[in-house]
């Protein structure tokens, strides 16, 4: 998370993780796409850097769960997309023009 935001995991500690996202709504959608699947696969959702600056991420995620079988975690992986997401709209203007 450091590397792709620059947010430390010290300061990203007992901060909202709505904070991180460009539009707070979306923590909303991906934990709902998440309950209801139990993973996620390339969803992609747009966040702030620790700079203000948007990152597009493509993340990869499963919920932990303890023996009992409750929900108790998430554990996943994020990837920049953002240079591929702006070659795709560069490519769509292209095509428009």
């Amino acid at each position: 998370m450091y590397r792709l935001t620059g947010w430390s995991p010290d300061e990203l500690i007992g901060k909202p993780a709505s904070d991180i996202y460009v539009q707070p709504e979306d923590r909303e959608k991906l934990l709902a796409e998440l309950s209801k699947n139990g993973f996620l696969r390339d969803y992609e959702i747009l966040m702030k850097k620790k700079d203000g600056t948007q990152t597009y991420e493509s993340l990869m995620a499963s919920i932990l769960t303890d023996p009992d079988g409750r929900a108790c975690g998430i554990s996943g992986t994020l990837r920049d997309i953002t240079e591929r997401k702006q070659v795709e709209k560069e490519r769509q203007q292209n095509f428009e023009r």
